[in-house]
């Protein structure tokens, strides 16, 4: 961790920890690469408001145009007897439905409805599925009416992608070194650890804490080499 005044002068920098659980693990420096996971959200939130920023999109406009293959979803409901039912949306799907969770784009790692929406279709859960293909592998039903309701889920993997198309088809990770990354003098970062060896060499073991203990998880890192 590193606090930086006003100025640019550093007035705190620890480092502390292991990079895996193992007794005999290095301990952390700050050479070291950490997976930030989730919190990538804040840097697409950034990039999608860059958009509205530059007059590429609106905060309520509605997305059709740009993310059909979202747009054209139904919403899911799961009853108690464990069966499906669909009805088509009646609300708009925009920007900031996205970007604050309200879209209704949620994670069938989450959502029953859509856990069971995919067992029906034989699909691998969205975490078993490597693709970097965020339109196919996201492409599923609302789990509420757009604006109804609060669900973490792919809204803003879905920002990332309009961030693209509102872009002219520039890949995410390329945006964001160009208009995030450089200017804030970021070296070390990938969205694709085969692209970049010499951040994977140095990256943190991540781990997952279960019954009172930590054990190594491969999940995020596995994800983020395909």
């Amino acid at each position: 961790m590193q606090a930086i005044d006003s100025k640019g002068t550093p007035i705190l920098k620890i480092a502390a920890g292991h990079t895996t659980t193992a007794p005999s693990a290095p301990p952390i420096t700050f050479s070291n690469t950490v997976a930030l996971a989730s919190c990538t959200k804040l840097l697409t939130t950034i990039c999608a408001l860059q958009a509205v920023e530059r007059g590429l999109i609106t905060l309520d406009a509605p997305l059709d145009a740009h993310l059909p293959e979202l747009c054209r979803q139904p919403i899911a409901t799961l009853d108690a007897a464990g069966s499906l039912s669909f009805r088509a949306r009646t609300q708009p799907l925009t920007l900031r439905g996205l970007l604050t969770h309200t879209a209704g784009a949620g994670h069938d790692g989450l959502d029953a409805a859509l856990a069971a929406w995919r067992a029906s279709r034989g699909e691998p859960a969205t975490l078993a599925d490597r693709s970097s293909d965020i339109a196919r592998r996201y492409a599923a039903p609302l789990v509420f009416e757009p604006g109804a309701g609060w669900a973490y889920g792919s809204g803003l993997d879905w920002a990332g992608k309009l961030v693209e198309r509102l872009n002219g088809g520039v890949a995410l990770e390329d945006y964001m070194r160009v208009n995030l990354w450089d200017p804030l003098g970021v070296r070390d970062a990938t969205f694709r650890l085969e692209r970049r060896p010499d951040v994977e060499e140095r990256l943190v073991q991540t781990a997952e804490r279960r019954e009172g203990s930590l054990e190594e998880s491969s999940l995020v890192c596995d994800v983020m080499r395909h």
